[in-house]
């Protein structure tokens, strides 16, 4: 696919996989010109090669020319080579075929179109090449074309691809000869160009192959860890050795500028991914036999995933083959069993297990053809709607509280994301008893809440999106709050831009801060993203919390300010499970064209599938076990008031009044907004154009007093901004964000 650069030059994109190019020798004298390449789809598995009688040069290895090599964009599958903005294109590789005999030439690259390439050697044309299409301009897509097959004589030659523009993405060239090799000929290519880190392409760019250090590195902290719990790491130790050793012969091979064939790579694979099974499922931390999950068909809707700026009432109800699933035992050759199935294709997601291990929560349409929460029985019975307070209320996304009570999130402020006309009906948290009577909101804000789930200290963990007087896009921030709604505040990315979003993030076990969470952007990929451990105690801004990105180990975690942040990394990640603070279970796709599946994942790189299915994607992994509860924190509410307290020690304190002097500020301004309702707004139909958006109405001042102290009352669950006075009653401030307080 042809992308336009925003001045005005077109760019060929170029995606290729396995790319193989054709080196041709010379042509004996009086043999005619090599017809041209068939127009036929190249196709992904060629004939076997036989180190003996072949080699593989990577496409970034060449000699000289004007393209450039694309190790990211495109690159899904491994770096190629494409228009890198001269035009005509020319690339050429200088290779000395060791013998005479009959050679055939293939050439890997990736197109959604075709793009025919004028191949020739020493300069004698031979037709062309790279005439069909793999499908797409990703290197995952890459194919192989079979562009030459004639008897070449020994010797240096000089093989030569060029294009007026729009230059195909090639990824490799391979040359296989009908006369085996002398014995202990090597490829040299002194001057071909290098690439940094061939190790990092050796295999392509797919997470679940696995690399020997990584596994080296988690069989040794298991050993460390759990000592005789894990007898026989020495054992995978040894294994690992001779594999290691063979990993690193190949790497040097691609040092060189020569790639390993397709057979010695699949070897190494199936024996080391062997051990990784082995060696990695044997992890004590995996000691449950039964892992609760969601089966979701790959045609359902969307995957069942709203976009970052929808909850699910934005999602349709129907079209969809999900149920809850049982996996036991926890491995690859582990059953399916359903625990339960909805009728009419029904969605059902976003289950919560209770910490007793005894019924869940999950969600799906209901009564008025609503969204509902509902609950049944860990062996599949008993099932029970548990909302139904209006008709045109949709209720969702639950978790059990430490007490018994019920947090989820409704449609009930009867709210709109603005920028989409309130098409996006905004959910916010409530609570409830256990029976589902007895609801209260105790999040009143202007965008949806998300993904409520319980810290290890009992406090609630979400994601609060804010909208108003902010880059709406870049704030989707983690906040806490007590169970009853009190004492809200920011965990996570208050006063940032990285991460656009938190989805799904869970508290690491046994840890007084960590969490582990996918982040993704705002107009990109719905839900699914990067996976990122964070730590609020290293810092609560742009990258100060990140502790590692999976696959990163020993990576630092860059903050990349972008809309679309994760539209084109891969693996993608969903709903992920922590285990301890370096191993994890959870929903990943590691390559486009790889299934969702459950994965386990740890720190050092590994990714070890538990269990994928063809036609489905298996999502929302929780072992289905009993988990220690969170202490109650008990309730301070008072429904029998209608305002709160709010106390500020100093008001100059945080970066927020950095740099005013202290007794500039002599009161607050104190207001509220008034947020925009359902299936209103738009752009032109608020009070700035992507901008202040709400309403702000006044509510009065309050003294701040010299110490920079205040204390005052305010309404109870209303939204409350502030800015700071000086002595003119002129603003030094403005508070860009909200808060509310309980009664």
């Amino acid at each position: 696919m042809a992308s336009s650069r925003r001045d005005g030059t077109r760019r060929a994109t170029v995606r290729g996989g396995a790319v193989m190019g054709a080196v041709l020798g010379f042509c004996l004298a009086g043999l005619a010109s090599l017809p041209r390449a068939s127009a036929e789809a190249p196709i992904k598995n060629p004939p076997p090669a036989d180190s003996k009688s072949s080699f593989v040069i990577p496409a970034w290895a060449f000699d000289r020319g004007n393209v450039k090599t694309f190790t990211q964009e495109y690159a899904d599958a491994g770096p190629m080579v494409a228009f890198g903005g001269e035009s005509p294109i020319v690339v050429e590789y200088d290779v000395e075929f060791p013998v005479s005999g009959t050679w055939t030439i293939w050439i890997c690259y990736a197109a959604a179109a075709a793009r025919p390439v004028a191949l020739s050697l020493n300069e004698t044309s031979l037709g062309l090449c790279c005439r069909g299409a793999s499908g797409t301009w990703n290197t995952s897509s890459a194919a192989w074309e079979k562009s030459c097959e004639r008897w070449f004589a020994p010797g240096k030659h000089t093989l030569r691809l060029k294009r007026d523009n729009d230059f195909p993405h090639v990824v490799a060239l391979r040359f296989d000869c009908s006369t085996p090799f002398p014995d202990g000929w090597k490829l040299d290519r002194p001057n071909a160009r290098k690439i940094d880190s061939p190790l990092t392409y050796l295999f392509s760019r797919d997470v679940s192959v696995p690399k020997p250090d990584s596994l080296r590195l988690a069989i040794e902290d298991l050993m460390a860890t759990f000592g005789p719990k894990y007898p026989n790491g020495p054992r995978y130790l040894s294994r690992l050795e001779p594999l290691s050793r063979q990993w690193k012969q190949l790497e040097e091979k691609a040092r060189s500028g020569q790639l390993p064939l397709d057979a010695e790579r699949k070897s190494l694979d199936e024996a080391l991914a062997a051990l990784a099974r082995e060696a990695l499922l044997a992890n004590p931390l995996l000691d449950f036999d039964r892992l609760l999950l969601v089966q979701r068909g790959e045609k359902g809707p969307a995957l069942g995933l709203p976009y970052n700026w929808q909850s699910n009432s934005c999602l349709p109800k129907t079209g969809y083959d999900d149920q809850i699933a049982v996996l036991s035992p926890v491995r690859p050759d582990g059953k399916l069993a359903t625990l339960f199935k909805p009728d009419g294709g029904r969605f059902v997601g976003d289950v919560d297990l209770d910490f007793d291990a005894e019924k869940m929560l999950f969600s799906m349409p209901g009564s008025n053809n609503r969204w509902q929460i509902f609950e049944i029985r860990a062996d599949g019975t008993g099932l029970r709607q548990l909302t139904d307070e209006q008709p045109d209320v949709d209720s969702y996304d639950a978790c059990y509280l430490p007490s018994g009570k019920i947090l989820f999130t409704s449609t009930a402020c009867f709210i709109g994301v603005p920028c989409v006309y309130g098409s996006s009906h905004v959910a916010n948290l409530y609570v409830m008893d256990a029976d589902g009577r007895n609801i209260r909101q105790l999040c009143f804000d202007q965008e949806h809440d998300w993904c409520p789930t319980v810290l290890n200290s009992g406090r609630v963990l979400y994601t609060r999106w804010e909208y108003s007087d902010t880059p709406h896009s870049n704030t989707r921030l983690l906040f806490t709050m007590n169970p009853d709604g009190t004492g809200q505040a920011a965990y996570l990315g208050s006063n940032s831009y990285w991460p656009n979003s938190f989805f799904y993030a869970r508290p690491i076990p046994n840890h007084p801060t960590k969490v582990v969470s996918v982040i993704g952007g705002h107009h990109d990929n719905p839900r699914m993203g990067e996976l990122v451990i964070f730590d609020p105690a290293l810092g609560r801004t742009e990258g100060e919390p990140a502790v590692q990105r999976i696959p990163g180990y020993g990576q630092k975690v860059e903050p990349i300010i972008r809309d679309g942040l994760t539209i084109s990394s891969w693996p993608k990640f969903l709903h992920p499970y922590p285990l301890s603070d370096k191993y994890f279970l959870v929903a990943c796709k590691p390559m486009p064209q790889s299934r969702w599946g459950i994965y386990l994942v740890d720190v050092f790189d590994n990714f070890v599938l538990i269990k994928d299915l063809p036609g489905y994607a298996l999502l929302e992994p929780i072992p289905f076990r009993k988990t220690p509860r969170p202490p109650v924190i008990p309730d301070k509410v008072d429904p029998a008031r209608t305002d709160a307290v709010v106390y500020i020690p100093d008001i100059y304190v945080g970066d927020g009044l950095k740099g005013i002097p202290r007794g500039t500020v002599k009161s607050l301004r104190l207001f509220t907004y008034h947020f925009a309702y359902q299936d209103m707004g738009g752009l032109l139909g608020v009070v700035g154009m992507d901008g202040p958006w709400d309403i702000k109405r006044v509510l009065g001042t309050v003294p701040v007093h010299p110490d920079g102290s205040a204390k005052f009352r305010v309404p109870a669950n209303v939204p409350i901004s502030l800015q700071p006075l000086d002595e003119e009653g002129k603003a030094i401030q403005l508070m860009r964000t909200w808060m509310t307080a309980m009664p």
